[in-house]
């Protein structure tokens, strides 16, 4: 037989490794026509280092990453180490995904929605397959055994949310097995003096959100996993997946229990235990420029070399606009009128708040996947597009559409994520979470340095985000340029030197005296110095990611070790995410048998952020000797007066509670002052203005207001009677203790606050119940010191107020609560990835 004329017509671009030299190989369909010089040096930079395991190619949005990740993955299989899988967020991103390899001329796979095209050619290693974050991350996901040699990782900076759905158990307040799950924990709220939040969050409440204290979690993991086994969760449909994880290690994962349902999830993923992360794996990360890698870190447990290739890519006109108004209603009605006549997308941060946007404005159908936004992008003005908590994944460049509206500060979208960022008020990481989707929604119709356009900000909350120059240099260079620009048109505005009408339609016109002006005043701004974290910041969270990867393995030394490097890198330096790690180093030691260490432990991330959940002192605890300070010498002095010691303890335990009349509950908060040795007032009883109570610390120079709104049964806490009030109260705190640190805190239930209210940036609510655990702790306090010998007796109060979280400021800054910005709006229950 003559084998000369048997052609197989074999495909001589597999062979292709060199990423250039692959692109020029390709047949070119549609309007891709070359590589620019931003993504020619990014395939270069990547190929010279292609044999590490970890790298991020970061190129800002609309820089074309998508035709740079497509050559990488190709790369790798090329090889031919074995299958390569391209990964997205959604199944839209999934379509989009594969008609852009069409544009390249390169045959691709896909999986989505359970459903293949092209398998063949995957399985014989001719072709990458593009599938979605959730088809590779859950727990039961058909590629964790296929030996992939190669991850192409696509907005792995917006990853988080979607992969963390793939390991969360979420039980909706509608499930018949959630009051039966989350009563498992009742007695712990109980105790805690969390009754009333617990039932609140038992009726729906959505401000209601509580953490089941990891010890809680550990010694009722039993039951807990026979509930769940019981509700048969397996068979879920948003459940049977994250169960494949988590039914083997509910004793790793945080327990949340709210008024929008159950979330059970891991507090850092655990990805070092799936095949993807095999030494063996090349994984490429194609993210947008991101000054924070802190949530890159918490998603992915690694932090990879990163590849910038530079050059002007995504340099788009963006007009910033800030919405005119004294309330968001007020911003939001002339953001109406001045886009009424245009199309636009807008993005906001919930269902509920896309109520706000009447016909002709349409809510975006998940469903509908990229024939939804095809179909949006062929309309003419004034369609309007919401986008409901999607600040990823939809794309409408050039005249698609040139106006965005951003419509309030993005939330948080799981209950971890809010307890983390309201909750234990770990500033840093919230930051860093919101930057990044305020450069997610911004990226939506800026694709190209042609998609030149308006952003039009919406929102008190989001305005005053981003006039803070610390939260702007969280933000890529020429998007702090621009929106400085646009804060100092927004004051010419208001001088009525033009009007937002007449910029809105100079950027969509184009003309070439708007282009010289914009030019010229963008490259007179100097960008605040980009804010990426501090060595210290990237160093604790990738310590702490590590170390609850060991944990989820069971190697509880090196779990050991990495937690303490962590709480090392953040003592005295940010105290939430100390006491969030204090905590699971609480765990590690209770989950090795290490009793004593795990109390000690959870103890000290108690006394920081009460909110954790305390553990009480043991009867046999010994307090340490330490040097008295100010608050132990005044206990000392008030112990000699045994009857007014008697006298205070008991008003307190009987008058620190909710209801009318509120003058018992106050007087009793100033007695519970003047019990942890702070010099305690009532000036709104002594001079008929300032806070119902003042707590002094004359040795730092600091006091604290305490507004008592204990008779308050239903929200929301007004604009001028209660929140109003408050401006007036700090203003005659800083008048009154001139020189001297002041803060304030409403003591009262956790209800809504009004829209219209302008609270003050750092206000807080914080329940009753957070004094009540106050109180518990000095009676804890002042029986262990009945048993004390005079010798030495400072020494010994001052260890025991510190063991108990007694201690100036931590006693009050610990105290469980939220900001009142943070209660101006429902939070909503996330929605399923779609």
């Amino acid at each position: 037989m003559n084998f000369s004329n048997l052609d197989l017509n074999l495909d001589p671009r597999k062979r292709i490794v060199e990423p250039i030299e692959l692109f020029n190989s390709l047949t070119l369909r549609g309007t891709i026509d070359n590589v620019w010089g931003p993504q020619e040096k990014a395939l270069s930079l990547w190929d010279k280092q292609r044999d590490e395991k970890d790298i991020a190619i970061e190129m800002p949005t609309g820089g074309g990453k998508t035709l740079v990740g497509l050559i990488v993955a190709q790369s790798l299989l090329n090889e031919g180490r074995g299958p390569v899988l391209y990964v997205v967020p959604t199944h839209q991103l999934v379509e989009q995904t594969c008609l852009r390899a069409g544009e390249l001329g390169l045959p691709v796979a896909s999986y989505s929605k359970q459903k293949w095209t092209n398998q063949v050619r995957y399985d014989e290693r001719t072709a990458i397959c593009i599938t979605n974050y959730a088809a590779v991350f859950h727990g039961y996901s058909k590629f964790r055994d296929a030996g992939v040699a190669g991850l192409v990782l696509d907005d792995a900076h917006t990853a988080a949310d979607a992969i963390r759905d793939c390991f969360s158990i979420k039980i909706a307040p509608s499930d018949d097995n959630f009051r039966k799950i989350a009563s498992i924990f009742r007695q712990t709220f109980i105790d805690a003096y969390k009754e009333e939040l617990f039932d609140r969050a038992m009726s729906g409440d959505p401000l209601a959100l509580l953490f089941v204290p990891m010890q809680d979690v550990f010694r009722k993991r039993g039951v807990l996993k026979r509930a769940l086994e019981d509700a048969k969760i397996y068979e879920h449909d948003n459940n049977k997946f994250p169960w494949g994880h988590l039914q083997s290690h509910l004793h790793c994962c945080c327990v949340l229990i709210g008024g929008l349902g159950i979330e059970i999830t891991p507090p850092s993923l655990p990805m070092k235990h799936l095949k993807y992360f095999d030494k063996k794996v090349k994984r490429v990360y194609m993210t947008a420029t991101m000054p924070q890698k802190t949530e890159f870190i918490r998603t992915f447990g690694v932090l990879p070399i990163s590849i910038q290739p530079g050059g002007k890519s995504g340099e788009a006109q963006k007009l910033v606009l800030l919405a005119e108004g004294d309330t968001d209603e007020d911003q939001r009605r002339n953001a109406h009128a001045l886009t009424n006549d245009n199309k636009a997308c807008i993005v906001c941060p919930s269902n509920v708040a896309a109520t706000n946007w009447p016909y002709p404005a349409e809510l975006y159908d998940v469903t509908s996947g990229d024939s939804g936004i095809r179909e949006f992008a062929g309309k003419n003005p004034p369609a309007k597009l919401v986008l409901a908590g999607r600040f990823d994944g939809i794309d409408l460049p050039g005249k698609s559409c040139q106006i965005l509206v951003l419509d309030g500060l993005p939330k948080a979208s799981s209950l971890l994520r809010r307890f983390l960022d309201q909750s234990l008020a770990i500033d840093r990481l919230r930051t860093a979470h919101t930057s990044i989707k305020v450069i997610q929604a911004i990226g939506r119709i800026f694709r190209s340095n042609t998609d030149h356009g308006a952003v039009v900000i919406v929102g008190t909350e989001l305005q005053r985000w981003l006039r803070a120059p610390e939260n702007r240099r969280l933000l890529p260079a020429l998007l702090q340029r621009q929106v400085r620009l646009g804060l100092a048109l927004h004051e010419r505005v208001q001088e009525e030197a033009t009007t937002q009408s007449d910029l809105l339609q100079a950027v969509l016109s184009g003309g070439e005296d708007w282009d010289e002006y914009y030019e010229s005043n963008l490259r007179a701004i100097e960008p605040e110095a980009l804010g990426g974290e501090p060595s210290w910041l990237s160093d604790s969270v990738l310590a702490e990611a590590e170390a609850l990867n060991q944990l989820w393995v069971g190697n509880f030394s090196k779990a050991r070790e990495a937690i303490t490097v962590a709480a090392d890198l953040t003592m005295e330096i940010d105290k939430g995410l100390w006491a969030w790690g204090r905590h699971w180093a609480g765990l590690i030691e209770l989950a090795d048998d290490q009793e004593s260490e795990a109390i000690r432990h959870f103890q000290a991330a108690s006394n920081v952020r009460a909110d954790l959940g305390r553990v009480k002192l043991d009867a046999s605890f010994n307090p340490p000797h330490l040097a008295p300070g100010p608050q132990a010498l005044n206990i000392q002095k008030l112990l000699q007066d045994k009857a007014k010691v008697s006298r205070l303890r008991k008003y307190v335990i009987a008058n620190l509670k909710y209801g009318d009349p509120t003058n018992p509950c106050e007087e009793a908060i100033s007695n519970l002052g003047e019990l942890i040795g702070l010099e305690a007032s009532r000036p709104d009883k002594q001079t008929d203005t300032g806070p119902d109570v003042v707590w002094e610390y004359p040795s730092s120079k600091s006091a604290l207001g305490l507004e008592a709104k204990t008779n308050k049964v239903s929200g929301p806490y007004k604009k001028k009677e209660e929140i109003g009030q408050c401006h007036d109260h700090l203003q005659w705190m800083e008048n009154s203790y001139k020189g001297w640190e002041c803060d304030l805190v409403v003591i009262g239930p956790l209800l809504e606050v009004s829209k219209e209210a302008n609270p003050p940036e750092k206000l807080r609510i914080c329940p009753l119940e957070g004094l009540k655990s106050i109180a518990e702790r000095v009676e804890e306090l002042y029986v262990a010191t009945s048993s004390l010998d005079s010798k030495h007796v400072e020494q010994r109060i001052e260890g025991l107020m510190r063991s108990l979280g007694l201690v100036w400021p931590m006693v009050w800054e610990s105290l469980p609560g939220s900001l009142a910005t943070d209660l101006q709006s429902r939070p909503e229950s996330a929605k399923a990835p779609s």
